[in-house]
Protein backbone atom coordinates (compact mmCIF):
# COMPACT_ATOMS: atom_id res chain seq x y z
CA UNK A 1 0.00 0.00 0.00
CA UNK A 2 1.30 3.66 -1.35
CA UNK A 3 1.07 6.42 1.12
CA UNK A 4 0.67 9.66 0.26
CA UNK A 5 2.05 12.82 1.57
CA UNK A 6 -0.83 15.35 2.75
CA UNK A 7 0.74 18.94 2.86
CA UNK A 8 -2.90 20.59 2.79
CA UNK A 9 -2.91 21.71 6.75
CA UNK A 10 0.55 23.53 5.84
CA UNK A 11 -0.36 27.18 5.42
CA UNK A 12 2.07 29.13 2.68
CA UNK A 13 4.37 30.81 4.69
CA UNK A 14 5.12 26.74 6.15
CA UNK A 15 5.24 25.14 3.12
CA UNK A 16 7.92 28.11 1.80
CA UNK A 17 9.74 27.33 4.70
CA UNK A 18 9.35 23.26 4.07
CA UNK A 19 10.03 24.05 0.57
CA UNK A 20 13.91 25.73 1.22
CA UNK A 21 15.20 23.50 4.10
CA UNK A 22 13.83 19.90 3.50
CA UNK A 23 15.79 17.35 2.29
CA UNK A 24 13.34 14.91 1.68
CA UNK A 25 12.66 14.17 -2.34
CA UNK A 26 9.15 13.13 -2.25
CA UNK A 27 8.02 16.15 -0.17
CA UNK A 28 10.03 18.19 -2.63
CA UNK A 29 9.07 16.85 -5.60
CA UNK A 30 5.09 17.61 -3.78
CA UNK A 31 6.08 21.02 -3.38
CA UNK A 32 7.55 21.63 -6.97
CA UNK A 33 3.53 21.43 -7.99
CA UNK A 34 2.42 23.65 -5.25
CA UNK A 35 0.07 26.23 -6.80
CA UNK A 36 2.06 29.14 -5.43
CA UNK A 37 4.95 30.56 -6.95
CA UNK A 38 6.99 31.03 -4.12
CA UNK A 39 7.05 27.87 -2.87
CA UNK A 40 8.08 26.35 -6.16
CA UNK A 41 10.85 28.97 -6.04
CA UNK A 42 11.89 27.88 -2.96
CA UNK A 43 12.00 24.40 -3.99
CA UNK A 44 13.96 25.43 -6.98
CA UNK A 45 16.36 27.49 -4.65
CA UNK A 46 16.84 24.40 -2.47
CA UNK A 47 20.03 22.38 -2.90
CA UNK A 48 18.75 19.03 -1.65
CA UNK A 49 15.75 19.22 -4.91
CA UNK A 50 17.06 16.24 -7.28
CA UNK A 51 17.83 16.84 -10.45
CA UNK A 52 14.25 15.56 -12.00
CA UNK A 53 12.63 17.70 -9.64
CA UNK A 54 14.94 20.89 -10.71
CA UNK A 55 14.44 19.45 -14.37
CA UNK A 56 10.56 20.32 -14.13
CA UNK A 57 10.87 23.29 -12.19
CA UNK A 58 13.35 24.65 -15.66
CA UNK A 59 10.17 24.65 -17.24
CA UNK A 60 7.71 26.31 -14.85
CA UNK A 61 5.72 28.46 -16.44
CA UNK A 62 6.68 30.91 -14.02
CA UNK A 63 9.65 32.97 -14.96
CA UNK A 64 10.32 33.82 -11.40
CA UNK A 65 10.73 30.67 -10.47
CA UNK A 66 13.04 29.37 -12.85
CA UNK A 67 15.07 32.22 -12.26
CA UNK A 68 15.60 30.87 -8.36
CA UNK A 69 17.14 27.83 -10.24
CA UNK A 70 20.11 29.78 -10.76
CA UNK A 71 20.06 30.30 -6.74
CA UNK A 72 20.62 26.39 -6.45
CA UNK A 73 24.52 25.27 -5.83
CA UNK A 74 23.83 22.41 -7.90
CA UNK A 75 22.53 23.61 -11.13
CA UNK A 76 25.17 24.95 -14.03
CA UNK A 77 25.52 27.74 -16.75
CA UNK A 78 25.32 25.86 -19.90
CA UNK A 79 24.95 28.43 -22.13
CA UNK A 80 28.40 28.37 -23.88
CA UNK A 81 26.86 25.17 -25.51
CA UNK A 82 24.21 26.64 -26.70
CA UNK A 83 21.53 23.96 -26.49
CA UNK A 84 19.55 22.76 -23.47
CA UNK A 85 21.94 20.68 -21.02
CA UNK A 86 22.17 17.16 -19.65
CA UNK A 87 22.46 16.36 -15.94
CA UNK A 88 25.96 14.43 -15.54
CA UNK A 89 25.13 12.76 -12.38
CA UNK A 90 22.22 13.20 -9.75
CA UNK A 91 23.97 16.73 -8.03
CA UNK A 92 23.93 18.72 -10.96
CA UNK A 93 21.83 19.59 -13.48
CA UNK A 94 22.55 21.86 -16.65
CA UNK A 95 20.49 23.60 -18.50
CA UNK A 96 20.07 26.41 -20.93
CA UNK A 97 20.43 29.80 -19.60
CA UNK A 98 19.69 31.87 -22.81
CA UNK A 99 16.07 31.12 -23.69
CA UNK A 100 15.33 31.86 -27.11
CA UNK A 101 13.56 35.34 -25.90
CA UNK A 102 16.64 36.08 -24.41
CA UNK A 103 14.49 36.84 -20.89
CA UNK A 104 16.82 34.45 -18.73
CA UNK A 105 20.03 37.00 -19.85
CA UNK A 106 17.61 39.65 -18.01
CA UNK A 107 16.62 37.98 -15.73
CA UNK A 108 20.88 37.05 -14.28
CA UNK A 109 21.45 40.69 -14.98
CA UNK A 110 19.02 42.07 -12.48
CA UNK A 111 19.99 38.86 -10.13
CA UNK A 112 23.68 40.21 -10.06
CA UNK A 113 22.96 43.53 -9.73
CA UNK A 114 20.51 43.03 -6.60
CA UNK A 115 23.41 41.21 -5.36
CA UNK A 116 25.61 43.83 -5.73
CA UNK A 117 23.61 46.16 -4.08
CA UNK A 118 22.93 43.98 -1.38
CA UNK A 119 26.79 43.34 -0.62
CA UNK A 120 27.38 46.83 -0.77
CA UNK A 121 24.59 47.00 2.02
CA UNK A 122 26.30 44.83 4.28
CA UNK A 123 30.07 46.06 3.90
CA UNK A 124 28.36 49.33 5.13
CA UNK A 125 25.91 47.80 7.93
CA UNK A 126 29.57 45.87 8.69
CA UNK A 127 31.10 49.39 8.25
CA UNK A 128 28.72 51.10 10.94
CA UNK A 129 28.75 48.00 13.54
CA UNK A 130 32.72 47.98 13.68
CA UNK A 131 31.99 51.69 14.84
CA UNK A 132 30.29 50.78 17.87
Amino acid sequence: MKETLDLSHFNENEKRTLALRSRAANVLKILAKDKSKYVRANVAKNPNTDSETLKMLAKDESEYVRARLAENPNTKDDSDRGHEGVAHNENQVEYDILAEDGSMKKIISDIAFKLNAANEDISRLENENADI
